[in-house]
């Protein structure tokens, strides 16, 4: 049964930077349809892409915000630490286009895990977490494949240095009026960016976004694809500006680089998460 969540109601969603310094989010994409769609592209509804990644909706300090999570189990999320605002009003919305269409389906969080070395403000940040939901995905969903379980895939990136993105996020990094442009958030989308470098201890690796394709407000938790359905990467965070290069900073938060964790790093906790998540039933207090 398809549930209905109105335009009223996302559009009054504040974006993730509001409650996290760093603004992490959507793909870029032009405003006007006849020029078509600039660095990234609406998923089709019926398409396979459109079972590949949640959108989650979250409130923090009675502010309202978006992320994006793919699933990797009939009924656990994959998501960014930092979307956990309050893990009680944390809802799980499936559909590409859940604002213009309606959801296929709309779930509530039931248990879930943080990283216990979580922390925005280290360099490390362990920027991951489990959600498991209460009703299982619809059918036509996707499980993202972690990429332990593909073969040759250990050292993806060494053969090849593009991965898809996607997200509910807005579709620019521009502000209006000194607030976050809410424009396109609650649609999925993606695009293709390149992987720049791995951080030295290889928990992040960094994406261009210099060429007019990038993650934004909203896309914190979506998934970084390579080999179709194999999830290498989930959206952290923004750097905004070049540090070496302050002549160059402008108004548009989205266009320098975006940060990655690195699924594969975080191999141990996730399998441990889940079997946590199975074994204990972690409960909310």
């Amino acid at each position: 049964m398809k549930h209905v969540i109105t335009l009223m109601i996302l559009l009054s969603l504040a974006a993730c930077a509001e409650q996290f310094k760093q603004p992490v989010g959507e793909i870029m994409t032009s405003t006007n349809d006849d020029q078509g769609i600039v660095g990234g592209r609406n998923v089709e509804l019926l398409s396979e892409d459109a079972g590949k990644a949640v959108l989650i909706i979250g409130k923090l300090k009675d502010k309202s915000y978006l992320c994006t999570g793919s699933m990797i189990a009939d009924d656990i999320v994959l998501t960014a630490a930092h979307c956990l605002g309050d893990p009680k009003n944390i809802k799980i919305v499936f559909g590409a286009d859940p604002v213009n269409m309606g959801a296929e389906q709309i779930t509530k969080l039931k248990t879930f895990v943080i990283h216990k070395n979580y922390n925005p403000k280290l360099i490390i940040r362990n920027d991951i977490a489990l959600i498991q939901t209460e009703e299982k995905k619809p059918k036509n969903y996707q499980i993202a494949r972690l990429p332990w379980e593909a073969q040759n895939l250990s050292n993806i990136f060494k053969i090849k240095t593009s991965f898809t993105v996607m997200g509910y996020g807005t579709i620019t990094g521009l502000p209006t009026k000194d607030k976050t442009d809410l424009r396109g958030s609650g649609t999925l989308r993606k695009t293709e960016l390149n992987l720049t470098k791995f951080s030295l201890s290889q928990d992040v690796f960094y994406a261009d976004q210099s060429q007019g394709r990038a993650v934004c407000f909203g896309d914190s938790g979506g998934p970084a694809f390579v080999d179709a359905n194999t999830i290498v990467g989930m959206v952290s965070y923004n750097i905004i500006d070049d540090p070496s290069r302050p002549d160059t900073a402008d108004e548009d938060v989205c266009n320098y680089q975006s940060v990655f964790t690195n699924i594969m790093r975080y191999k141990t906790w996730i399998l441990g998460g889940i079997k946590s998540i199975r074994n204990l039933q972690i409960k909310l207090k």
